[in-house]
């Protein structure tokens, strides 16, 4: 079982036009009236709401060197590639003599878990 990933922050961009639409009167002393997506005050606005909620995005990301060298500041070792499994399978029956099993016997604990061979 993983961890959860925290989300650093979860600010959208209708969240921050909300929260820069809100502050436009007060900011502008009652002198920007229009705000309308048609004003270019507005299109400016809404792109540098994009462009923080890129960052955003970006900031919830850490790269795979990042979690290696906190791994590493932590004593832990970082992890290693995936591999495919292997195992022995070792079949006894309560006769001495060899028994050949054939190809795609279904060998399972559960039947519903059969794993083909």
């Amino acid at each position: 079982m993983t961890l959860p990933v925290p989300k650093l922050d979860d600010l959208t961009w209708a969240d921050m036009m909300a929260a820069i639409t809100r502050r436009i009167p007060a900011e502008s002393d009652g002198t920007w009236t229009l705000h309308a997506p048609a004003d270019p005050g507005v299109t400016l606005l809404e792109l540098f709401a994009y462009l923080l909620e890129q960052r955003l995005y970006w900031l919830d990301q850490a790269p795979d060197e990042l979690v290696v060298a906190i791994l590493k500041l932590l004593g832990l070792e970082p992890p290693r590639p995936a591999r495919a499994a292997a195992t022995v399978l070792s079949l006894r029956t309560a006769e001495e003599t060899p028994t050949v099993v054939p190809a795609g016997t279904v060998l399972a604990r559960d039947p519903a878990a059969a794993i083909r061979f």
